[in-house]
């Protein structure tokens, strides 16, 4: 049963421009073509016939106020149901609808479906204003940001629907009523497994056992298959990614390979390295509580489990939030929750303190050390910061050049004091402070204030709008007005020589992705360059690059950084413009970032 929601405007807006798009559109196809005849005539165009076999299709004639009224009319059926289903979803959640979709057993593929669509539609609304604003932070403007915003949405809905079906599948929606049971006694037992995409080796003869209450951490660089192992481990490797497993990998004593996620959602529980693809619900509370139902728990029981584990790690002022507004970090936080509720046997972490300031950091660690002291779960974490974890390690997998190394940790984790390069720069800037204060509200409403301010997002890859990075590049010389091959100049300048212009730009590493979008943003050369969280999800190599590059862009004008990364503002030696608390965000703060409000 759905249940009502306070007002959102945005879906009824979306609604709204919609249907007016479509009067419009027809009001004009009635104009163009064959006209809009009648008493009242406004203008008359001269009538031009194609030629066969097309002659029936005529261009121009008269228009009439008859015509037009008749034409607009007739896109009213359209119109007003756009209309009246954007207001039905500015009132009501249609995401609750799971909770009563997955008792269903008839037509559950169709059901699947629906619900995936409804869960996701709320995100493709959302989209178009990030779209539209990744547009205006790249200068393109006119017709062409609408004809980018078209297209882009349409990709990223398509790449929406299968994030959220995913998030779904991996959460237990639609699993069999007769589910296997996974045996907490054999955690995970991998014996000479190879993983394919296509033919294409990614991690080959790997064999490993975890035991109960065991902490096995994964390392290797960027690009090694640290995720798609772990994704592997998850079920979603095989079933949802199109990869192919050789050898045995059994999760529970479960075949990973003839078990989808659903049916081992109950006793698997697996934290991506983007947590926001994990979110099927719009508040915080409602994730956690549907990750216990899901599981197969009682309503009340459910909410007890969520607010015991949101204790635990320290979110219950989250609790009420949109899932929509939290910030990376409080992301991670509430994704791990969700995957504690369900109580899992093994909990599966890609990365989890990659957006965690040091606070957040200290607080999962501390919870996965009370989980194997306490607990049998077994953890199979990721991660490139290996110190905050080398006490809790039992078993380390180390990937690279296709193979898995058994073996001693690697400390990863640079000290604050063997980085520091001297006297703080006076044009490098960076606005520290912890998760959920504001830093990247404050970058924001700087680069709205002063158009000499170039703009990289948290997410770089939003930036990125079409198909290939050659077209992104062509798209920004274009927007920019700069000559043919300036900005893939500029990326063949910082990059490593990695990079193929031909290469979708979600096909990147994440650290390619913040090069690219670096070099779209500075190709035209502005006086001031601001970089949120540019240290997501890079090992400590990339570290090192961006760093060099940051370092490279500063000399020829002002950059600032909003972080919690306290290591990374020691390597760059930026003069630090502290946020201690949300209330700092104010047209102070905003103006010692670099704009005077």
């Amino acid at each position: 049963m759905t249940r009502r929601r306070s007002f959102d405007p945005r879906p009824l807006r979306f609604a709204l421009w919609g249907a007016a798009i479509f009067v419009t559109l027809r009001l004009v196809y009635r104009s163009v073509f064959n006209g809009a005849g009648g008493e009242t005539v406004l203008w008359n165009v001269p009538v031009m016939r194609l030629p066969d076999p097309l002659s029936t299709v005529a261009f121009g004639g008269a228009v009439s106020a008859e015509g037009l009224w008749a034409a607009a009319v007739s896109a009213l059926p359209v119109a007003l149901f756009l209309v009246a289903w954007g207001a039905l979803l500015a009132f009501v959640d249609f995401r609750r609808i799971l909770r009563v979709l997955r008792h269903s057993v008839h037509g559950r593929s169709i059901l699947t479906a629906l619900g995936i669509m409804l869960s996701a539609f709320p995100a493709v609304v959302e989209s178009v204003g990030t779209v539209r604003h990744s547009a205006r932070l790249r200068g393109v403007r006119g017709i062409r940001a609408a004809a980018l915003v078209v297209s882009a949405v349409v990709t990223r809905s398509v790449e929406l629907a299968v994030t959220t079906g995913a998030a779904m599948e991996s959460r237990g929606f639609g699993h069999a009523s007769d589910r296997v049971t996974g045996m907490c006694e054999f955690p995970v037992e991998a014996r000479q497994l190879s993983l394919y995409h296509g033919d294409r080796l990614i991690i080959g003869e790997l064999d490993l056992s975890c035991t109960p209450g065991s902490v096995t951490l994964v390392t290797g660089d960027t690009g090694s298959g640290k995720t798609t192992l772990l994704r592997a481990l998850a079920g979603q490797f095989q079933h949802l990614d199109g990869g192919t497993q050789i050898g045995v990998l059994h999760v529970g004593a479960v075949d990973r390979r003839a078990t989808p996620p659903r049916d081992t959602a109950h006793f698997v529980g697996f934290v991506p390295q983007d947590p926001r693809t994990s979110f099927i619900t719009e508040t915080v509370t409602d994730e956690l509580v549907i990750s216990a139902e899901l599981s197969g728990g009682e309503l009340d029981a459910a909410h007890y489990r969520a607010t015991t584990i949101a204790t635990e790690l320290g979110i219950t002022h989250l609790l009420q939030r949109s899932t929509a507004s939290l910030s990376s970090g409080e992301a991670t936080m509430v994704a791990i929750a969700a995957a504690l509720v369900v109580q899992p046997t093994v909990l599966i972490l890609d990365e989890p303190l990659a957006d965690l300031d040091d606070i957040a950091r200290d607080t999962v660690v501390s919870a996965l050390t009370r989980i194997t002291e306490h607990t049998h779960i077994a953890v199979v974490v990721s991660e490139h910061r290996t110190a905050r974890l080398h006490e809790l390690a039992t078993t380390v997998v180390r990937l690279s050049d296709r193979r898995a190394h058994i073996g001693g940790l690697e400390l990863c984790e640079p000290t604050l004091f063997a980085v520091t390069t001297g006297v703080p720069s006076q044009s490098l800037r960076a606005v520290l402070g912890p998760n959920g204060v504001g830093k990247t509200t404050v970058l924001s409403r700087a680069a709205a204030a002063d158009p000499g301010i170039a703009l990289v997002p948290e997410r770089a890859a939003d930036l990125l709008l079409t198909t290939t990075v050659a077209a992104d590049c062509a798209l920004n010389d274009r927007a920019r007005r700069l000559p043919r091959g300036a900005t893939w100049g500029r990326i063949q300048t910082i990059s490593d020589g990695s990079i193929s212009p031909q290469q979708h730009p979600h096909d990147l590493s994440t650290g390619q992705q913040l090069l690219v979008a670096l070099a779209i943003q500075t190709a035209h050369n502005p006086e001031h360059l601001m970089v949120d969280e540019p240290t997501r999800g890079l090992d400590a190599n990339t570290r090192d690059r961006i760093v060099e590059v940051v370092h490279h862009l500063s000399e020829h004008r002002l950059v600032t950084i909003a972080t919690h990364d306290t290591e990374f503002v020691s390597q760059l030696s930026a003069t630090i413009i502290p946020m201690p608390t949300r209330e700092s965000v104010d047209e102070r703060t905003v103006a010692s970032a670099g704009v005077t409000a």
